[in-house]
């Protein structure tokens, strides 16, 4: 299995005359890729990564901005966020974060059914070092419904530091003209790109690296090549800037991805996201050492990350190469 990621590399852009849309992953039966269940669990491994002091890829950000981050990104693409039609109804999944122990030590990535997110904080062994995240699917190999996701997050990377970028925040400039130096990224902006591959979508353009040229979902039309000086016009396009935070919130195509392939279901619930009878008060937080879970659950489509450029643009990651 080849896997994807992002890389601090080349700029990629949209052609002129672009057709926005959507695009889907398929499995190796050629069938698009989806989730059976309506609500899909993750585990959050920090790794270290809450420890400022020794992860130099942490910007400042201690555990409860780091799940805010990450909750938030799966809330862009939940039913609360995204309307599906006048009535209001939105999709029909729901992504649950769970943030594990502090110092519980990360599975593997790989067909466990366990999905997981994990910042890969003293070592990022991708073929792309520069990447900034990577997001592995393994589908089925007969109607294509997902059978395990995992993300990864680069925190080891030189020069690649993560911020929440709320309103107001300003982070030190990206020194102008540089190959090397310090860039700083949104982890809440690349999440949201991820977690849009893990529900089963792909970039919005064409690079050779994501393997055959797929279609549009939409129109049935090839998808055009990425070229330099691209506009971002969805979440899912494979580049992100340094210092923007403009990928938190979903784009006119990525709305309608979440709604096509995760079409509103009235009936549809999630179990992990419904309190049981009776409570009407949330828990108190308990003990970092105990598995929790940690923020809204969303109604979402798929995931991807971004590839990061070395001067103004980075790309967002390669989505992984579907697999039984």
């Amino acid at each position: 299995m080849r896997r994807g990621a992002l890389l601090v590399a080349l700029v990629f852009a949209v052609l002129p005359g672009r057709a926005d849309a959507f695009v889907r992953r398929l499995n190796s039966a050629g069938n698009p890729v989806f989730w059976r269940e309506s609500c899909v669990p993750v585990t959050i491994y920090l790794n270290g990564f809450d420890d400022r002091t020794k992860v130099p890829a942490n910007g400042g950000l201690d555990v409860a901005a780091i799940v805010k981050s990450i909750t938030a990104a799966a809330h862009a693409w939940s039913t609360d966020a995204v309307s599906c039609s006048a009535a209001g109804d939105g999709p029909s999944i729901e992504i649950v974060p769970t943030l594990a122990p502090l110092d519980a030590k990360p599975p593997p990535v790989g067909y466990d059914a366990r999905n997981i997110i994990v910042f890969r904080t003293t070592d990022w062994l991708l073929q792309d070092s520069d990447a900034l995240a990577h997001t592995n699917v393994i589908p089925s190999n007969d109607d294509g419904h997902i059978l395990d996701a995992d993300i990864e997050i680069n925190a080891a990377t030189p020069g690649q530091v993560w911020l929440s970028l709320d309103p107001g925040v300003v982070p030190p400039p990206d020194p102008p003209h540089q190959t090397e130096g310090t860039r700083y990224f949104d982890l809440q902006a690349v999440l949201t790109h991820e977690f849009g591959h893990l529900l089963g979508l792909m970039h919005a353009c064409y690079r050779s690296v994501d393997g055959p040229q797929l279609r549009d979902a939409e129109t049935g039309d090839l998808i055009p090549n990425c070229v330099q000086g691209m506009d971002t016009t969805s979440v899912m396009d494979p580049t992100i800037e340094p210092a923007q935070s403009l990928q938190r919130t979903l784009f006119d195509d990525d709305d309608s991805a979440a709604c096509t392939i995760y079409a509103p279901l009235r009936s549809a619930t999630c179990a992990l996201d419904t309190p049981q009878a009776g409570c009407a008060i949330a828990p108190q937080r308990r003990s970092s050492r105990t598995a929790l879970p940690v923020g809204v659950a969303v109604a979402v489509s798929v995931v991807l990350i971004a590839l990061a450029r070395r001067s103004r643009r980075a790309r967002v990651s390669d989505p992984g190469r579907a697999r039984a």
